[in-house]
């Protein structure tokens, strides 16, 4: 019985010290699809509204809710990831998405990043397909 929990517990607390490593901030695929299309549709009471659809050529998509995407902002030549709240936490389930069924989620960018300043955005969607990880991109403004 130990041998069996000592490489779980061992396991359990090296998965713990990646994640404190990398401080608040989410770890993502840069890598891009094509076929796939990331689109902000709107925002409101500090909500982000968006759409993910694939197309026949991309194929099925395998995504979270909207709680695991990224926000960048730009700062003056480059993006950078926007640190998110020490106490954010969500759910992680998956969703299927295909040319037929776009999936539609939500970020709320107030709860998970606090009260953003005004500036150029974009929000960053990770999701798997044959092949592996993938991410899309699309950008708004904050006033």
């Amino acid at each position: 019985m130990k041998k069996r929990i000592l490489p779980g517990l061992f396991f359990l607390i090296l998965l713990l010290s990646a994640c404190a490593s990398s401080g608040n901030r989410q770890v993502y695929s840069d890598r891009e699809l094509a076929g796939v299309r990331l689109t902000i549709t709107h925002t409101e009471n500090g909500v982000l509204y968006y759409k993910l659809e694939t197309s026949e050529s991309a194929g099925p998509l395998t995504t979270g809710n909207g709680q695991d995407a990224i926000l960048e902002r730009w700062e003056g030549n480059e993006w950078r990831q926007m640190p998110q709240k020490d106490d954010f936490a969500w759910t992680m389930e998956a969703y299927g998405v295909s040319p037929q069924n776009p999936w539609e989620g939500s970020l709320s960018m107030e709860r998970k990043y606090g009260n953003l300043r005004s500036g150029r955005y974009r929000l960053i969607k990770q999701f798997t397909a044959a092949g592996g990880k993938y991410s899309a991109k699309a950008g708004f403004d904050r006033e």
